[in-house]
């Protein structure tokens, strides 16, 4: 442990953000959700250190305030995905077969899910300029030049045109 620094850095980070998301008061003296409105927009000055937003509101302290809300989604969420883990592993690896076949598909498609939000997003930014098809067949085409496969010579010739 003494020649891993690592561990002892992110140890330390890891239970700073647990002491803020457990005791916030300890860090902000401000009310989150106190707003004024003629502080709006304002700067880092007297009484804020990261300025205050739209509304008026201490950025700082929202930030502080909302540590505890994001510590417990993660720690929710990576609960309920470890005991579905479990229980889908467990039953794949005991009964295998065609039960295992099934939720290795699912786990694909649970995969490829982003790679699907990827495209969603190149389609929604380049939208404007051309319609799907055209989008599309540059991505494709990108790549460089393709050629038909065949499984031979003969297959070949015949789907080629002629000139």
């Amino acid at each position: 442990m003494r020649k891993r620094p690592m561990f002892w850095i992110s140890s330390a980070l890891i239970l700073l953000i647990v002491v803020v998301a457990l005791f916030p008061m300890l860090f902000t003296s401000v009310d989150p959700r106190f707003c004024q409105l003629s502080l709006s927009n304002q700067g880092p000055g007297d009484g804020s250190v990261l300025g205050y937003n739209r509304q008026g509101c201490d950025i700082y302290s929202r930030i502080i305030y909302g540590t505890s809300t994001s510590l417990s989604v993660g720690l929710i969420v990576t609960a309920l995905v470890a005991i579905i883990g479990i229980i889908f592993g467990s039953l794949a690896g005991f009964y295998g077969g065609w039960i295992d076949s099934v939720l290795s598909r699912l786990g694909d498609i649970f995969f490829s899910i982003p790679y699907i939000l990827a495209a969603v997003v190149i389609m929604s930014v380049f939208s404007q300029y051309a319609n799907v098809w055209v989008i599309s067949s540059r991505s494709a085409s990108s790549r460089g030049p393709r050629r038909p496969v065949c499984s031979g010579p003969r297959s070949c010739a015949s789907r080629t045109p002629t000139s």
